[in-house]
């Protein structure tokens, strides 16, 4: 956590968009472990299986199966990483 003062005087703005981006997984520990105890108390009483997640959604959840990936790299940017890797690998010869 962020301390009060910190949070008056020296916070940026884009540390509250963080810190509020983050809020609603504060208690996820908690939220998990109820959702644990409740699909295993239910199971015995279940016809078919059921994913926990299906069980009993959480926000995050969401997250994880909205989440896309792109893995397309161009030869540009292949290039680029090269070029970068070059220049690191010269800085820390101390040729740069």
């Amino acid at each position: 956590m962020v301390s009060i003062e910190y949070f008056m005087s020296q916070l940026e703005e884009w540390e509250c968009i963080e810190i509020y981006d983050t809020l609603r997984y504060s208690d996820r520990n908690l939220m998990e472990s109820a959702r644990l105890v409740a699909y295993f108390a239910s199971l015995p009483y279940m016809k078919d299986k059921v994913e926990i997640s299906e069980f009993m959604k959480l926000p995050w959840d969401e997250d994880a199966t909205n989440f896309k990936s792109d893995t397309n790299i161009t030869d540009g940017e292949i290039k680029k990483l090269k070029q970068k890797a070059n220049n690191i690998k010269q800085m820390m010869k101390g040729k740069i």
